[in-house]
């Protein structure tokens, strides 16, 4: 998909925060572990689409072990909140057997835009530290190597052709992934709350207080913001899906 087409107005963004990701509550351990509605959502689903979507699910990892299954209602997109591009990178920490501190369903690689599935989208990960995660599908997109965080968490980009070069990248695939998910569980992007950020996640109440990936993306200043996400998101399903 040409990222050209996606420039939206931009909105006031607050600083970046270090890392969109976090541990789940005990009540919530409790509750994911329970789940299973329907045969619909008591079994591992997959689907494929017009984005590279790598395999590679963490059968290790705590969170697949110890994670149900859950009704999908929604998406939300995060960012993860360090210079580290390769998605792959991410997958293989997460995939460790004494890795317990997080779980995500994929992650997106921000120079390739390949995405690496770690655990199956209908079983409950532990990626916004709310009742979001057993309602939504959490996906992280990787940052640009030419950033960084200094001490007080706040993002500042040193190689601005990159970041935007890597936005872009990113961002691209999360509109084509978000896409094929929504037709997959019959979901209206432009639904109020189905497609949402960690940040409009913690706003309801759902998730914990991080700003991604709008700190991301005010920094980067390519102008995405989440209301031109879920016009893209359903622009793309009118015309591919």
């Amino acid at each position: 998909m040409d990222t050209s087409q996606f420039g939206r107005e931009k909105k006031p963004g607050k600083k970046g925060l270090i890392i969109g990701l976090c541990i789940a509550g005990a009540g919530i351990i409790a509750a994911i572990v329970g789940i299973t509605q329907s045969a619909r959502v008591s079994e591992d689903v997959k689907i494929t689409g017009n984005v590279d979507i790598v395999e590679y699910i963490l059968t290790d990892s705590p969170n697949y072990k110890r994670s149900g299954h859950f009704p999908v209602q929604g998406l939300m997109l995060h960012s993860v909140g360090t210079p580290t591009p390769s998605a792959k990178e991410f997958a293989d920490i997460f995939g460790d057997e004494d890795y317990t501190r997080a779980g995500v369903h994929a992650f997106i690689d921000a120079k390739t835009g390949e995405v690496y599935q770690t655990l199956p989208w209908n079983r409950v990960a532990w990626h916004c530290g709310g009742d979001g995660m057993l309602t939504h599908i959490g996906v992280e997109m990787c940052e640009t190597d030419g950033e960084y965080y200094d001490d007080d968490g706040v993002l500042h980009i040193t190689d601005t052709g990159k970041a935007k070069k890597d936005a872009r990248t990113a961002y691209s695939s999360a509109v084509k992934l978000f896409a094929i998910l929504a037709d997959e569980y019959d979901l209206d992007p432009l639904e109020d709350g189905v497609i949402i950020s960690h940040k409009e996640g913690h706003t309801r109440g759902i998730a914990t207080n991080h700003g991604d990936p709008e700190h991301y993306w005010d920094a980067v200043g390519l102008g995405f913001t989440m209301d031109g996400f879920r016009d893209d998101v359903a622009e793309y399903m009118k015309a591919n899906l």
